[in-house]
Formats: structure tokens, C-alpha cells, sequence
């Protein structure tokens, strides 16, 4: 290009003539473009490297979350299979022992010995045995050995203090009501068109046996009169421990 004053050759580099010194005005005005340009090109890169970090660390954040996610749901699986097929070899270990289940419970359950049959039921998951299964009908008539075993246990605790210290009479008294309700409760399935034939004879007879004990207790140690007994079919758990309560002393 030209110099506008001498007519010499300058560059767009040269901002004066060097041969006269005069103003190279498409110099000044094309330096002035690169240099907004430049700092246009470095804004626009800071910007870029900004919106590419943030996403970085968006999609690490996605990332992470998504693996947190998928490891949450292959636990939770993991715990439903594992739990399934846990549940799954007890019933299979149980049937595979079933004879002889079948043998300790039904012994414990023509000698009477109620508090050692729902322990044996418990300790030995008999629980998970299968629904149709010989074993299954000793449920209702091990839950209520449970309860059984429990009052005997709160009565013995009433009669000597000196071996428990760490419930108090009320709450002793507590427990034998709420036994006392779920083991009618559960007494009253024999009646049940559901249960029909689930209970052999000697189920009902002992859970009848039961019975008796758990109302000789009431009356022997409880101190529930005839009148009291009569009415107990009625009487909900909060009223019975507050009757035992008075009967025995504990409450005025």
C-alpha cells in the first residue's frame, strides 16, 4: 500500500511512514481491529474454558450421582435377593429336618411343656416353614406358648423382686395384660372358617391346657376373683392390669 504524503510503500505493520513519518491511517485503524479482536478472541476463550469447567464439573457431579444411584439399586437387590434366598434355605434346611421338628414339637406339646415349645419354635426359625407344611400348624400354638411363657415369666419376676431390676411392677403387670389379649386373640382362630382343620386335636387341646393355666395363675397369684374371671372375655388389656394391680396390692 501507499503512504497518503510521499507515496512510498508501507505495511499495514508500520504505523508511520519510513520515509516521511507520516500517520499510516489503515495501520492505526487495522492494529485497532486486532486488537479488539484479540481481546474480543480472549474473552470469548476465558468464556469458553469457564462454560467447559462448569460443565466438567456438572457432568462429574451427573456422573458421580448416576454411579451412587446404580450402586444404591444393586445393594437394594442384592438385599432383596439375598433376603429372598435366605428365606429360601431356611425353608429348605427346615423340611430337610422336618421329621424331626416334628418330633421335639409334638413331645413338648403332649408333655405340656408350653415355655420350652415356643422356645425350640423361635430358636430354630420354624417360623419360615412352608405354609402347607406339618410344622406351619404348630404357628398359632407356638405364638401362644410365647405369651403363656411370658405371663409365667412376669409372675415369677411379681413373686420374687429380687431377680429383676430392671422393670418396675406397673410394667410387669404391663406385659401380663398385653399377653394375656394377644392369647385369646390368638385363641379365638380355632373358631375361624380360615383355620378349618389347620389344628389337630392335640393343638386344641393344648391350647385349651394353656388356657387354664394362664386363668389359675390370674386367679392364684393375680388374686381375680370368680366375678373377675366372668367378666375377663370383656376385659380389655388397660382394665386388666389395673384390676391385677388392685387385686394384688400394687395399685390403691
Amino acid at each position: 500500500m501507499k503512504c497518503t504524503q510521499c507515496g512510498a510503500s508501507v505495511t499495514l505493520e508500520e504505523k508511520f511512514c519510513p520515509y516521511c513519518g507520516a500517520l499510516n491511517q489503515s495501520a492505526v485503524k487495522h492494529q485497532a481491529d486486532m486488537q479488539h479482536y484479540n481481546r474480543a478472541f480472549e474473552a470469548t476463550r476465558k468464556e469458553v474454558l469457564a462454560n467447559s469447567e462448569k460443565q466438567t464439573r456438572s457432568h462429574s457431579q451427573l456422573i458421580v450421582l448416576g454411579i451412587v444411584i446404580l450402586l444404591n439399586i444393586v445393594v437394594f437387590v442384592c438385599l432383596i435377593n439375598g433376603s429372598e434366598l435366605s428365606y429360601r434355605w431356611r425353608g429348605w434346611q427346615i423340611d430337610r429336618h422336618a421329621d424331626r421338628y416334628l418330633t421335639q414339637l409334638s413331645t413338648m406339646e403332649k408333655e405340656g411343656s408350653y415355655t420350652k415349645m415356643g422356645l425350640y419354635y423361635r430358636r430354630n426359625n420354624l417360623y419360615d416353614a412352608k405354609r402347607k407344611s406339618e410344622i406351619a400348624n404348630f404357628d398359632t400354638v407356638c405364638t401362644m406358648a410365647d405369651e403363656y411363657e411370658r405371663i409365667v415369666q412376669c409372675f415369677y419376676y411379681l413373686r420374687n423382686p429380687e431377680v429383676n431390676t430392671y422393670e418396675s411392677q406397673g410394667e410387669l403387670l404391663e406385659r401380663i395384660a398385653n399377653n394375656y389379649v394377644r392369647f385369646e386373640d390368638n385363641l379365638k382362630d380355632k373358631d375361624k372358617p380360615y383355620y378349618e382343620g389347620h389344628f389337630t386335636d392335640a393343638h386344641l387341646a393344648a391350647m385349651m391346657d394353656m388356657e387354664e393355666r394362664i386363668h389359675t395363675m390370674l386367679q392364684a397369684y393375680g388374686g381375680l376373683d370368680a366375678s373377675d374371671m366372668e367378666k375377663l372375655p370383656e376385659t380389655g388389656s388397660q382394665e386388666l392390669m389395673i384390676l391385677l394391680g388392685r387385686r394384688m396390692g400394687i395399685y390403691e
